[in-house]
């Protein structure tokens, strides 16, 4: 199966492009679960946020501005990678993947290190990469309504 063929519908993606997507979206997930340990193990949200603080409600919860550091970090380190592998549309390959693994991280958040960076890892890649499949496609309402319809999926599965 050749899928660098340009299409009609198509826009042109290699299997070993597709390799290399995998492959940066791995190192993403690992800088993702980096920092979302460091994040969390320093404690820096619970400690600006915590009794001590003036206006404790403002600061919502520690673990969502962890998970906050953590998406903004991973979708720079996922745009320099699919920017670099000239993907389709990169920014909304991850926006949609920021959206789609947001419960996730913050369903992962309070787990160990040894859960979080096989998992974050895994999961980043695989949403990167379908993500990336799907941008390929031309008409954008069609890729947006894949898109969407995976994300629901997503929410749908961490209820």
């Amino acid at each position: 199966l050749d899928t660098s063929e340009d299409t009609k519908h198509f826009v042109n993606l290699s299997w070993p492009d597709m390799g290399q997507i995998m492959i940066g979206a791995a190192i993403t997930g690992v800088v993702t679960s980096a920092v979302l340990l460091l994040v969390a193990n320093l404690g820096v949200f619970g400690a600006v946020c915590g009794l001590g603080s003036a206006n404790p409600a403002s600061c919502g919860t520690p673990t969502f501005y962890t998970v906050l550091s953590a998406m903004v970090v991973a979708v720079i380190v996922g745009l320099i990678f699919l920017v670099q592998r000239r993907v389709y549309r990169p920014a909304l390959v991850m926006l949609a993947t920021a959206v789609g693994l947001w419960p996730v991280l913050t369903w992962l958040a309070a787990s160990s290190w040894y859960v979080i960076v096989p998992v974050i890892t895994i999961l980043m890649a695989l949403s990167i990469g379908v993500f990336s499949w799907i941008s390929r496609l031309r008409n954008l309402a069609v890729t947006l309504g894949a898109m969407v319809a995976i994300i629901v999926l997503i929410y749908l599965a961490t209820l």
